[in-house]
């Protein structure tokens, strides 16, 4: 083995130590597990510690301070007198690790570290080494030195934890029901025993003995118990771990949620009884489901807030395909009055009425979804054709107001997840507010560029025009509601547009372009 590799495991098993001694909830507990990890980590052949749990540890001419709170623990058995109070009182003085040869019935040497918190000294960690088979080498040191670092946090810990003790808020809450109890199950028998909170968690008298399988039964919720018995006549079967929820219902009529596990003692192979803790769940699945209930009206609302913003602009998106029916209609009937009917014509035209009001009909339907209780359709589409239909959909708006279009469009078609019609919107609305934009040009030709392309499992979404640009300032105003450049303007179709955008863990911003006019951008999830 590397030392650098030695040097990480030794690291990893100083680690799994402090993480056992901080796992204690006793002096007791801390130094024994202290005195255990120390001897393992370096080798000693003796050892002992000594913790102060009051004050700070002392020493007098020839032993600890008598009257002092004190917890010691050895191995193997012995006294602290035992000991070699020279090396001990050496480490109180100077609140340093020593390391000193001594003569102890053989020869040995002696490693004594001390546990310090900040400037107070709260215990010594001792170890003997048997020098024909190990010594107190610098990393042996080092290690034992680091642990007792660690085990004065531990011991702070408890000193606080000692403290909050005292108090009457702790003292009771130590004398109320606790939500756990331990229980323990023979399927053959089907007879239970448990922890005296077992039996008051039931509604049972702990004086009655174990519980029988009928009086257990009556407590299950009538709903819960045929999943209950299923699932217990299963894990039995197979001798399984069980993890189970259901209800009880109490003599009172208190209806309680009730969470199970356990697993099989197998000591008894023949007949292995199940053993597990049982917790009260019940005002945690409370909160939960007011919790979901919170929230399913947060979406309702924030739906209906949709809806009150939509409310403004919804004359101008219906608007376009009613005046697309109107001019289709006009069109249909100049075929049909002509002195030799075009009925070819006349009937394309009607196709495009009927196709056009289709559209307009997805979009009002749409609409109604934000106000329903029930979640909008989420369906895999490929954002090109998104985009296609909506240029689609402006190009009698795009060849009145004169505007070339270019389009650079992923070849792979990227794919995302969202509700077709709310996005269309979406791309409706942004064409428009270009084809706005570049109304007032007539010194260049107006282009509307739009583009789509998959980046890192993001896909993006370019529309750009070279009209009048964007306003000097913060460009992220434009979506907030109320907010518009336009004079006619609501402020309210770029504000719809962010939330849809949101909706889908997307996002949406504008730039000014370097010439002239300015690029939207729509980044949305590429679907897997």
């Amino acid at each position: 083995m590397s030392e650098t590799e030695g040097q990480r495991l030794a690291l990893q098993t100083i680690a799994k130590a402090g993480q056992i001694v901080a796992a204690q909830i006793s002096f007791d507990g801390v130094a024994t597990a202290l005195l255990n990890a120390s001897l393992e980590l370096s080798g000693a052949a003796r050892g002992a510690v000594v913790l102060a749990t009051k004050g700070d540890l002392t020493l007098s001419e020839n032993a600890f301070e008598p009257g002092l709170p004190l917890v010691s623990k050895l191995k193997p058995d012995g006294t602290l007198t035992d000991l070699s109070m020279e090396v001990m009182r050496a480490v109180v003085e100077t609140r340093a690790p020593h390391v000193r040869a001594v003569q102890s019935g053989s020869s040995a040497t002696v490693l004594c570290t001390p546990v310090m918190s900040g400037t107070a000294l709260k215990g010594l960690t001792y170890l003997e080494f048997d020098s024909s088979r190990h010594e107190a080498t610098p990393a042996a040191a080092a290690a034992v030195t680091l642990l007792a670092s660690q085990t004065a946090l531990t011991l702070d810990a408890l000193g606080e934890f000692g403290s909050q003790r005292e108090e009457p808020v702790w003292r009771s809450r130590s004398r109320s029901t606790g939500s756990i109890a331990t229980f323990r199950w023979n399927p053959a028998t089907r007879l239970a025993t448990g922890s005296p909170e077992y039996y008051e968690m039931l509604g049972f008298d702990p004086e009655s003995g174990p519980i029988d399988f009928v009086s257990m039964a009556s407590r299950v919720h009538p709903a819960d118990y045929p999943t209950a018995q299923a699932v217990v006549d299963d894990i039995v079967r197979r001798r399984a771990p069980l993890r189970i929820e259901f209800r009880i219902i109490l003599p009172s009529g208190d209806v309680r949620q009730l969470l199970w596990s356990g697993q099989f003692d197998l000591t008894n192979p023949v007949l292995p009884e199940l053993v597990g803790v049982v917790m009260d769940i019940t005002e945690l699945r409370a909160a939960d489901d007011l919790l979901r209930a919170a929230q399913e009206d947060a979406d309702r609302q924030l739906r209906l807030a949709w809806l009150g913003e939509m409310a403004g602009s919804i004359i101008h998106e219906v608007n376009q395909p009613l005046g697309a029916i109107v001019s289709s209609a006009g069109a249909a009937a100049h075929w049909l009055e002509r002195d030799r009917p075009d009925i070819e014509a006349a009937i394309k035209s009607i196709q495009r009425i009927c196709e056009i009001a289709h559209r307009a009909g997805r979009t009002v339907s749409d609409m109604r979804a934000l106000t329903s209780k029930s979640s909008t359709e989420i369906v895999d589409r490929s954002m090109n054709s998104i985009l296609g239909e909506a240029l689609q959909m402006s190009s009698a708006l795009l060849n009145r107001s004169n505007i070339r279009t270019a389009t650079a469009f992923d070849p792979n078609r990227p794919v995302v997840s969202v509700n077709p019609a709310q996005l269309l919107q979406v791309m409706l609305n942004l064409i428009h507010n270009a084809v706005d934009s570049m109304r007032e040009v007539s010194d260049r030709q107006r282009i509307l560029s739009t583009r789509t392309r998959a980046d890192d499992g993001v896909v993006v979404v370019e529309i750009a025009d070279n009209g009048v640009g964007l306003p000097s300032g913060d460009t992220g105003r434009l979506f907030d509601p109320l907010y518009t450049t336009k004079t006619a303007g609501m402020g309210l179709g770029l504000s719809i547009c962010r939330r849809v955008v949101l909706a889908y863990g997307g996002t949406i911003a504008a730039r000014p372009n370097a010439d002239f006019g300015a690029t939207f951008v729509v980044r949305l999830p590429q679907a897997e």
